[in-house]
């Protein structure tokens, strides 16, 4: 954001892009979703004071191999907007398929950079956790886990700032809550309740408010 010749900041936009969490999956009948964009929107719009355009691009099931991020750069291609941010979460839906770890980093490290030659700074978001990854059976899974996080973690110290590291895993608990606190944030093992999406907005906000 830039300040405007009277002092107020301009508009603030912002792409949110990304599967079945961003989407805001709540596995509820209704099969209604809740993006964790709408509360981030808020948290921004309070904390600029200013305009905030949030467009969230969110498909469940998706993969970032081949699928998602051929949609980012359909997207950017068609756009006629400038995003100053671009946040992307991604990965988990090619963990589910076996696909290689540093397949998946290589897949996401190439949508940021993509997302950067627009001029947009950009999000990485990590993979979150999952109910049941400290399982014996799930123990690849979480290994495979851990190095596309970390690969993701090391890209962004590489940009010097460009792109932005935001710790899900860590900041977003599952397997360490109780289970009161796992039906207040959670649905199921993977998607959470509306108010777990609206922690999900703060620790993305947590981050973001340092740049903006």
């Amino acid at each position: 954001l830039w300040p405007d010749g009277t002092g107020r900041r301009s508009k603030m936009r912002v792409l949110c892009l990304g599967a079945s969490i961003t989407e805001g999956y709540t596995f509820q009948p209704d099969g209604s979703f809740y993006p964790y964009s709408k509360r981030l929107k808020e948290l921004l719009s309070y904390h600029c004071k200013a305009p905030v355009e949030i467009d969230t691009m969110g498909v469940s099931g998706e993969k970032v191999i081949n699928s998602m991020s051929e949609r980012l750069d359909r997207t950017l291609k068609e756009s006629k907007q400038h995003y100053d941010w671009i946040v992307i979460q991604g990965g988990t839906n090619d963990l589910g398929y076996q696909e290689k770890s540093g397949d998946i980093v290589a897949a996401l490290c190439r949508m940021h950079d993509r997302a950067r030659e627009t001029g947009a700074r950009t999000l990485v978001l990590a993979i979150p956790q999952f109910s049941l990854e400290d399982t014996p059976s799930c123990k690849a899974y979480k290994e495979a886990k851990a190095k596309v996080n970390d690969g993701l973690r090391e890209y962004c110290e590489e940009t010097h700032s460009q792109s932005v590291f935001v710790d899900l895993h860590g900041k977003l608990p599952h397997t360490t809550l109780s289970q009161e606190e796992r039906r207040k944030y959670w649905c199921d093992g993977l998607h959470m309740t509306p108010l777990g999406y609206d922690r999900m907005a703060e620790v993305v906000f947590d981050t973001l408010k340092e740049y903006v």
